[in-house]
Protein backbone atom coordinates (compact mmCIF):
# COMPACT_ATOMS: atom_id res chain seq x y z
CA UNK A 1 0.00 0.00 0.00
CA UNK A 2 2.97 2.35 0.47
CA UNK A 3 3.67 2.15 -3.15
CA UNK A 4 0.86 3.36 -4.09
CA UNK A 5 0.04 6.67 -1.97
CA UNK A 6 3.66 8.91 -1.90
CA UNK A 7 2.06 10.00 1.68
CA UNK A 8 -0.75 9.71 4.05
CA UNK A 9 -1.62 13.49 5.37
CA UNK A 10 -2.93 14.11 8.63
CA UNK A 11 -4.38 17.44 9.65
CA UNK A 12 -6.99 19.21 7.93
CA UNK A 13 -5.88 17.43 4.17
CA UNK A 14 -6.60 13.77 6.47
CA UNK A 15 -9.71 14.46 7.78
CA UNK A 16 -10.94 15.90 4.22
CA UNK A 17 -10.16 12.63 3.08
CA UNK A 18 -11.64 11.02 6.26
CA UNK A 19 -14.94 12.87 5.67
CA UNK A 20 -14.70 11.70 1.47
CA UNK A 21 -14.61 8.42 1.95
CA UNK A 22 -17.36 8.09 4.92
CA UNK A 23 -19.53 10.32 2.55
CA UNK A 24 -18.76 8.26 -0.24
CA UNK A 25 -19.63 4.72 1.95
CA UNK A 26 -22.71 6.24 3.37
CA UNK A 27 -24.08 7.32 -0.20
CA UNK A 28 -22.78 4.26 -1.48
CA UNK A 29 -24.89 1.82 0.85
CA UNK A 30 -28.09 4.06 1.03
CA UNK A 31 -28.37 3.90 -2.96
CA UNK A 32 -27.92 0.29 -2.78
CA UNK A 33 -29.88 -0.75 0.39
CA UNK A 34 -32.80 1.34 0.03
CA UNK A 35 -33.54 1.53 -3.86
CA UNK A 36 -36.14 -0.22 -4.60
CA UNK A 37 -35.26 -3.46 -6.98
CA UNK A 38 -31.56 -2.48 -7.46
CA UNK A 39 -30.09 -5.64 -6.00
CA UNK A 40 -32.45 -8.96 -6.13
CA UNK A 41 -29.85 -11.22 -4.76
CA UNK A 42 -28.99 -11.09 -1.00
CA UNK A 43 -25.07 -11.65 -1.73
CA UNK A 44 -25.26 -8.37 -3.89
CA UNK A 45 -26.50 -6.57 -0.74
CA UNK A 46 -23.86 -8.65 1.77
CA UNK A 47 -20.97 -7.34 -1.23
CA UNK A 48 -22.66 -3.77 -0.87
CA UNK A 49 -22.30 -3.41 2.89
CA UNK A 50 -18.89 -5.00 3.19
CA UNK A 51 -17.56 -2.30 0.44
CA UNK A 52 -19.66 0.61 2.40
CA UNK A 53 -17.64 -0.39 5.54
CA UNK A 54 -14.96 -0.82 4.11
CA UNK A 55 -14.35 2.16 2.53
CA UNK A 56 -15.96 4.27 5.48
CA UNK A 57 -13.12 2.97 7.77
CA UNK A 58 -10.21 3.02 5.15
CA UNK A 59 -9.98 -0.50 4.78
CA UNK A 60 -7.67 -1.65 1.74
CA UNK A 61 -9.30 2.03 0.10
CA UNK A 62 -7.94 1.62 -3.59
CA UNK A 63 -9.28 -1.71 -3.91
CA UNK A 64 -12.64 -0.81 -2.26
CA UNK A 65 -12.94 1.85 -4.34
CA UNK A 66 -12.41 -0.34 -7.61
CA UNK A 67 -15.32 -2.75 -6.01
CA UNK A 68 -17.55 0.24 -5.62
CA UNK A 69 -16.97 1.64 -9.10
CA UNK A 70 -17.80 -1.96 -10.49
CA UNK A 71 -21.04 -2.61 -8.05
CA UNK A 72 -21.73 0.96 -9.13
CA UNK A 73 -21.86 0.66 -12.84
CA UNK A 74 -23.42 -2.91 -12.57
CA UNK A 75 -26.18 -1.36 -10.95
CA UNK A 76 -26.06 1.37 -12.94
CA UNK A 77 -26.44 -1.00 -16.32
CA UNK A 78 -28.77 -3.43 -15.46
CA UNK A 79 -31.36 -1.33 -13.25
CA UNK A 80 -34.79 -0.63 -14.42
CA UNK A 81 -35.19 2.15 -12.86
CA UNK A 82 -34.12 5.97 -14.67
CA UNK A 83 -31.09 7.18 -15.15
CA UNK A 84 -29.92 9.04 -11.69
CA UNK A 85 -26.70 11.56 -11.60
CA UNK A 86 -26.07 9.60 -7.98
CA UNK A 87 -24.51 6.97 -10.23
CA UNK A 88 -22.35 8.78 -11.88
CA UNK A 89 -21.35 11.09 -8.31
CA UNK A 90 -20.30 7.74 -6.72
CA UNK A 91 -18.44 6.53 -9.39
CA UNK A 92 -16.69 10.06 -9.68
CA UNK A 93 -15.80 10.09 -6.28
CA UNK A 94 -14.87 6.66 -5.99
CA UNK A 95 -12.16 7.49 -8.66
CA UNK A 96 -10.96 10.22 -6.88
CA UNK A 97 -10.57 8.95 -3.59
CA UNK A 98 -8.48 6.02 -5.30
CA UNK A 99 -6.35 8.74 -6.61
CA UNK A 100 -6.08 10.63 -3.52
CA UNK A 101 -5.59 7.69 -0.96
CA UNK A 102 -7.04 6.80 1.97
CA UNK A 103 -5.76 9.62 4.06
CA UNK A 104 -3.41 9.31 7.56
CA UNK A 105 -6.82 8.96 9.24
CA UNK A 106 -8.00 4.87 8.13
CA UNK A 107 -6.99 1.58 8.83
CA UNK A 108 -4.75 1.76 5.92
CA UNK A 109 -2.78 5.09 7.22
CA UNK A 110 -2.70 3.12 10.34
CA UNK A 111 -0.93 0.37 8.75
CA UNK A 112 1.02 1.26 5.93
CA UNK A 113 1.34 4.87 6.71
CA UNK A 114 4.89 6.41 7.29
CA UNK A 115 6.42 5.43 10.52
CA UNK A 116 9.16 7.28 13.08
CA UNK A 117 11.92 5.10 13.78
CA UNK A 118 13.88 6.76 16.48
CA UNK A 119 17.17 5.25 17.97
CA UNK A 120 18.88 5.64 20.94
CA UNK A 121 21.61 8.05 21.60
CA UNK A 122 24.14 5.52 23.60
CA UNK A 123 22.69 2.10 23.07
CA UNK A 124 22.85 -0.02 25.96
CA UNK A 125 25.43 -2.09 25.15
CA UNK A 126 28.35 0.09 23.98
CA UNK A 127 28.96 1.33 27.38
Amino acid sequence: MQRLFSMFPKGAPGLALALIRVALGLSFAEEHWLAPGAFDQRWMLVGSAIVAAGLCAGLLTPVMCALCVILEVATWTTSSLTWQEIHFCIVLDAIALALLGPGAYSLDGRAFGRRKVIFPADPPGRR
